[in-house]
């Protein structure tokens, strides 16, 4: 018996962490050394891969005059070519003592055609805006991710993602281009950085479920952790920008109709969140992310709209903040220990 199928079988009994040790135990589902080791070597294998796609990206930046337009392209499509060559190879052998080959090579090969993309922009100067390179990299680099459904290139893959959308939502505002279709409409900052606060929450939602399937490989359980603290970034940016609204575009201090429905959408996807984890006792970094944003939108607030600009202001504050965390850190260290159980199964 894996260890998923022992997960399966006794999630649903709410046992107590002794027994859970003793099932681990029985099913010798505990990693002994030579599992730390392959570990190790597999850890080892994938930062040897992301070390090499960066070292060749600072190798063509530090050599970039004294190297002809034809050498750099060539530099470049030949290690990509050589990576995507070593994942087709692994992919038809059947000998494979180390199975973190293939994901590394597709690593490698996802940071090298972004390299790609930026010699060939650097080089030819087409005019296109950094979020259109990052999107198309995503793009590029998504069979890479479909075919190795490895938890680490599924991360990279969202990294890459997610600078485009920083890029395409932080950086632009009404004038530019790529905004004429959503100026027209009068859609302001806030409403804009809910879209990767949606695509961040829909991933997040679909590794978690994907964590029970046949795809568990490729979802483990820190990627929907990851992709749900990218979602809260946006959404606490989102609602700061409402309570303050010098760093938003139109600085108009008023509460408009699309400003309620950004902390309306917010707060009732919080809400959904804490419901559906209370009712499933088993992690509580949910509820550290809906405490964490509580913390700051509410100081965020009382800053902006109650304090006075003094030292009594900033003394007030710093109660409220000491009050504010104390009593969330109560509470989630409640449900740690109450939860204990069912989170050794969960992860």
């Amino acid at each position: 018996m894996n260890r998923h199928e022992l997960d399966t079988l006794i999630a649903p009994h709410s046992l107590s962490t002794p027994m859970i040790e003793r099932a681990l135990l029985l099913t010798d589902n505990r990693p002994s050394a030579a599992a730390w080791r392959l570990f190790a070597v597999r850890a080892l294998g994938l930062a040897g891969m992301a070390a090499m796609g960066a070292g060749l990206i600072f190798f063509v930046a530090a050599n970039w005059q004294s190297m002809s337009v034809i050498e750099r392209f060539a530099l470049v499509q030949i290690l990509l070519l050589l990576a995507l060559g070593v994942a087709w190879w692994k992919a038809r052998s059947n000998f494979t003592p180390n199975q973190g080959i293939f994901p590394g090579a597709l690593i490698l090969a996802t940071l090298v055609s972004g390299a790609l993309l930026a010699l060939f922009g650097q080089t030819y100067q087409t005019g296109a805006d950094v979020h259109e390179l990052f999107f198309i990299w995503a793009l590029l680099a998504l069979p890479f991710a479909l075919a190795a459904m490895s938890g680490a290139l599924w991360a990279v893959w969202a990294c890459i993602l997610n600078i485009g959308l920083v890029l395409y939502t932080g950086m632009h505002g009404p004038g530019d281009f790529v905004w004429a279709l959503f100026d027209r409409w009068g859609i302001n900052k806030p409403t804009m950085l809910m879209l990767p606060f949606i695509v961040n929450l829909v991933g997040a939602v679909l590794a978690h479920f994907a964590t029970t399937t046949r795809y568990a490989k490729a979802a483990p359980h820190w990627l929907s952790r990851l992709l749900l603290s990218f979602a809260f970034a946006y959404g606490i940016m989102a609602c700061m920008l409402v309570i303050q609204p010098q760093f938003n575009w139109d600085r108009i201090g008023i509460m408009t109709a699309q400003n309620y429905g950004v902390f309306a959408v917010f707060a009732l996807i919080c809400a959904a969140i804490a419901y559906y984890t209370l009712r499933q006792k088993r992690d509580v970094y949910p509820l550290a992310l809906i405490a964490a944003s509580f913390l700051v939108l509410s100081t965020t607030y009382i800053m902006v709209h109650f304090l006075p600009r003094d030292i009594g202001g900033l003394f007030l504050l710093a109660m409220w903040l000491i009050a504010a965390s104390t009593t969330l850190g109560f509470v989630l260290m409640h449900y740690v220990k109450a939860w204990r159980g069912n989170s050794v199964v969960s992860t």
